[in-house]
């Protein structure tokens, strides 16, 4: 089946585990790198987010020879709505690293790369009135 409303590798996701895992997925780590094992243990945060069988699924779909592999997660379809450019300058001037800003603020690591790039120096130190 074909969800067309999905970005490519969540629709990828979706005909091999299923929409609601796809979107799981997304909606716990949308937006980051991910590492998917070639067999998830039970403590995994994969099985721990869709349970054993869907991880399974997975795992397998994604497996290269006898090792996992690492891919960029999308977002969801309603995930990047919610994100603001002023939360994720803060974000960036704080330290706070890619993906977990994406995770946070529902946007993709990139956009925080590009965020982060166009922030001037000058951007980056705080304010003396603050």
């Amino acid at each position: 089946m074909s969800y067309s409303w999905l970005p490519p590798l969540l629709n990828e996701i979706a005909d091999v585990a299923g929409v609601e895992a796809a979107l799981a997925l997304a909606d716990a780590r949308g937006g980051s790198r991910v590492s998917i094992p070639a067999k998830a243990a039970d403590t995994h945060w994969l099985v721990e987010t869709l349970g054993r069988d869907s991880a399974d699924k997975i795992c397998e779909h994604f497996r290269s020879g006898y090792g996992g592999s690492v891919i960029d997660l999308p977002v969801g379809p309603s995930s990047s709505a919610n994100a603001t450019r002023k939360k994720v300058d803060q974000m960036i001037r704080d330290g706070v690293s890619a993906d977990k800003i994406a995770q946070t603020v529902r946007v993709h690591r990139t956009t925080v790369f590009r965020r982060k790039s166009k922030l001037r120096p000058c951007d980056n130190q705080r304010d003396l009135f603050e």
